[in-house]
């Protein structure tokens, strides 16, 4: 499941006037425990002011004197993965969360960060598959195509056998490295489960297939912990769509491509070969590996 910003956020923000005493301000951050607060002049919203502001603010002045007039708002519905990129492009400390044309809650950075420290693989750094999901969503949003690649690494368990769980940690944590530095900017790693990884790419299924081929031989030609080599045996899915997908597409038919992707890494496995081009799975294929 994907969060949304209104899961997290603090809800019945307290408003400002330009024209409130900074003394008055102060108190009501104590006795609230609020420090950021939306300023509202007319029913528009026209800066905010943050524990920083009233720090180093004199308490004689007034709002107007110290607030900021840069400020960022964020849907309610949004997730929030745009939450978090909307914190990595601006300086802002807090979002402030808007339903309709109303100021219904803050976010902080450090409420994101919380909430997103889950999705993060503890061993890899890798973030997991909730990440791929969003970003899927967001491709679809903006017209562009999705494909899938999903890796699994051949006879990882006679590794973690002959030379103990500690050097096989070791190798996935530099399998994700060496993933992370050959995979285009304009694609996306995730640590999938155990020494299973996918890739989201927005390319359409000849440059899909030549991005895992590329992959599959740096890591073949890497000599990894204790001298080990491993090979990879991969799924590819999706970037065969010649119409536009419908922008209000759900995680289901994301799920599904995920999981044809999967299935044809177990094909490739089993066929001791480098890839399998999930689309060419058949009904009865897919149900003898699922059985």
């Amino acid at each position: 499941m994907i969060e949304k910003v209104i899961e997290i956020s603090t809800n019945n923000p307290i408003f400002l006037h330009p024209l409130d005493g900074v003394l008055k301000v102060k108190d009501i951050a104590l006795k609230k425990n609020q420090y950021y607060f939306p300023v509202i002049e007319d029913n528009n919203l026209v800066g905010v002011l943050t524990h920083k502001h009233l720090m180093v603010a004199h308490p004689n002045r007034i709002v107007a004197d110290v607030m900021s007039s840069e400020f960022s708002t964020i849907s309610y519905d949004d997730f929030i993965w745009t939450a978090k990129e909307k914190f990595v492009n601006t300086d802002v400390e807090a979002l402030f969360v808007t339903e309709g044309d109303k100021i219904t809650g803050i976010l902080t950075e450090s409420q994101v960060d919380i909430t997103l420290s889950k999705h993060i693989d503890a061993l890899t750094g890798l973030y997991k598959s909730n990440y791929i999901y969003y970003l899927s969503n967001k491709l679809i949003r903006q017209s562009k195509e999705i494909s899938f690649i999903f890796l699994d690494i051949n006879k990882f368990g006679l590794i973690d056998k002959d030379h103990g769980h500690i050097i096989g940690d070791n190798i996935l944590q530099e399998l994700s490295s060496l993933l992370l530095k050959e995979i285009p900017k304009d694609t996306y790693l995730c640590r999938y489960a155990g020494d299973e990884f996918l890739i989201l790419t927005p390319y359409f299924l000849d440059d899909c297939i030549l991005l895992a081929e590329k992959l599959i031989h740096a890591v073949g030609n890497h000599t990894f912990t204790n001298g080990l080599k491993i090979t990879l045996a991969a799924g590819i899915s999706g970037g065969r769509r010649l119409l536009e997908r419908p922008r209000n597409i759900n995680t289901t038919i994301v799920r599904d491509l995920i999981n044809l992707a999967s299935l044809a890494s177990t094909k490739a496995k089993i066929q001791k070969c480098n890839f399998i081009v999930a689309d060419k799975l058949t009904t009865y294929e897919i149900e003898e590996m699922i059985s």
